[in-house]
């Protein structure tokens, strides 16, 4: 792939990253076909299917899966390489895996969960983006935008959230470069996200345009510091936020992807940074809708100084309104590093590396039960609390009947369970009657969502009743799910105890089991700053 035997307009269109959409109806594919034959752009950004893509922010359409996911996106994969004449760079947002994008496909321990590991165990992180990164190159993906280096300073953040480390900024760096290093040791492509720093908002990007009113210095002690962080360790891969970060650009309403100020200024000059700079993607509503004329809110994108574009609109107008910038220097700077980005992820080596991706499933490992056993957080235990204690009742929250901690610990303290769903209280439920003869009991609360939208999906009679039992008996909490949740229980010290078990899978039931029958120890730290 030589740069000196590429056209000017070719050259802009190895910038140009495009979504492609995995079950798509002819006409998406042959408009897939026509950017990559036509406008010869660099690489494509997978996704599920349009509806999904969307459901960020159209959240009234349903999400259609399929059983074939996996393979379409091999053939897709094998197809678009075939036609195209420049290798084409494949791209996917995998921070947990591909099941983030691809049912029925390999899934890892979100990033809350890692936060909760102790520094001893942070090899497993770069062992999860090794592993992580051989299940893309197994479907011909080259390119991660993984990991979140954003902090949770805000913990109501309603899109960050589970997808980040936690709340301390030295572990957040740490565990991000991990993560990058591991997936960079099979030679797969990161992109830490999302510069100058998401965790802090409020509000989604893909809705509308976040606004971080912080001082220059307060960013630098918080926010860029994970980014500056992983750029001095060889990190060479940065997604830009679409947030407006005034202290930084000089504007209170310009987003961070079109700013000169905070990219070329301060990413280039300033940070002596020479690596790609990627925006985050163009059709999300913190951008899509600031310019009425095609092309243009591309054209700022380059003008800012980024080197990909993700999910431009307009491909045939955003390279005629590039080109008629006529910053060839700029561009050819661009293209380089995409070329470099290529080679290093052998995009260039050889074509029939995409036409026979092997046909084996993708490999399973037993992270889970290492991840497991070093996460359990044993996040507040009061001054008289015992493990010895006798369990009198258990009760359950959860989507789900028969949960394996509920039963194991029901039947070790020949005890009695009630169970009852995260969203609905029967009426003919007597909190009084069950309480008699009860001195302690355990609620395992299943926590039913990620996201902190609608209380994670528990009701407010739920939360209420917890509080209520915790006034009145001895009770431990193991919260199970995105540890955030514990936030909404305002008093702690109404509980004996509270234990948070970062994921609901069956590896860390047996964990937190384990734990409460004093088998194990709690190896887990607290991710969060209080």
């Amino acid at each position: 792939m030589d740069i000196n035997q590429m056209s000017e307009t070719e050259k802009i269109g190895q910038m140009l990253f495009p979504a492609a959409y995995i079950h798509d109806d002819e006409a998406g594919i042959d408009e897939v076909t026509q950017w990559i034959k036509k406008h010869h752009v660099g690489g494509l950004v997978f996704f599920h299917s349009r509806v999904s893509a969307a459901t960020s922010f159209e959240a009234n359409q349903e999400i259609q899966f399929y059983n074939n996911t996996l393979e379409k996106l091999k053939e897709l994969i094998s197809y678009y390489q075939s036609i195209s004449k420049y290798p084409l760079l494949m791209c996917i947002d995998a921070e947990y895996g591909l099941a983030m994008r691809i049912e029925n496909s390999n899934s890892y321990p979100f990033a809350i969960t890692l936060g909760c590991l102790p520094e001893s165990s942070d090899h497993l992180i770069f062992d999860i983006g090794k592993q992580i990164a051989r299940d893309l190159k197994e479907v011909g993906l080259h390119m991660n935008f993984a990991p979140v280096a954003d902090i949770n300073t805000n913990l109501a953040n309603p899109v960050i959230g589970y997808r980040s480390f936690g709340q301390n900024k030295v572990s957040v760096a740490t565990k991000c470069v991990h993560f990058y290093k591991g997936m960079h040791s099979e030679n797969v492509l990161g992109s830490i996200k999302h510069f100058p720093g998401h965790g802090d908002t409020n509000k989604d990007s893909h809705l509308d345009i976040p606004t971080i009113s912080k001082t220059r210095l307060q960013l630098e002690n918080e926010e860029l510091y994970p980014f500056k962080y992983a750029l001095s360790q060889g990190v060479d891969s940065l997604m830009v936020g679409h947030l407006s970060v005034p202290a930084l650009s000089g504007d209170d309403n310009l987003p961070a992807t079109l700013s000169p100020k905070i990219i070329k200024q301060m990413l280039r000059e300033e940070w002596k940074y020479e690596g790609l700079i990627i925006t985050d993607a163009l059709n999300m509503r913190a951008v899509s809708n600031l310019f009425l004329k095609k092309g243009e809110l591309e054209k700022k994108a380059f003008l800012a100084g980024n080197d990909i574009l993700l999910v431009p609109f307009n491909i045939s107008e955003a390279i005629r309104e590039i080109e008629a910038t006529a910053l060839k220097e700029q561009w050819q700077s661009s293209v380089m590093r995409i070329i470099r980005a290529k080679e290093f992820a052998g995009v260039l080596h050889s074509q029939q590396k995409y036409d026979n991706i092997t046909e084996n499933a993708l490999g399973t490992s037993n992270i889970f039960e290492k991840v497991a056993k070093k996460s359990i957080v044993n996040y507040y235990e009061s001054n008289d609390f015992s493990q010895q204690d006798s369990v009198h009742l258990v009760l359950t929250i959860s989507e789900n009947q028969r949960e394996h901690f509920s039963s194991h610990v029901v039947s070790t303290n020949s005890c009695k369970e009630i169970e009852l769903l995260p969203n609905d209280i029967s009426s003919d439920f007597k909190l009084n009657e069950i309480l008699k003869g009860v001195d302690t009991l355990i609620v395992a609360l299943f926590v039913p969502q990620l996201k902190t939208k609608n209380l994670f999906g528990i009701s407010e009679e739920i939360l209420a009743l917890i509080d209520e039992i915790a006034l009145k008996v001895g009770c431990r909490l193991y919260l199970f799910g995105n540890p955030l949740a514990v936030q909404l229980f305002k008093d702690k010290k109404r509980f004996q105890q509270i234990v948070l078990v970062p994921q609901k899978e069956l590896e860390f039931q047996k964990e937190a089991f384990a734990y409460c029958s004093e088998k194990v120890d709690a190896g887990g730290i607290n991710p969060f700053n209080s």
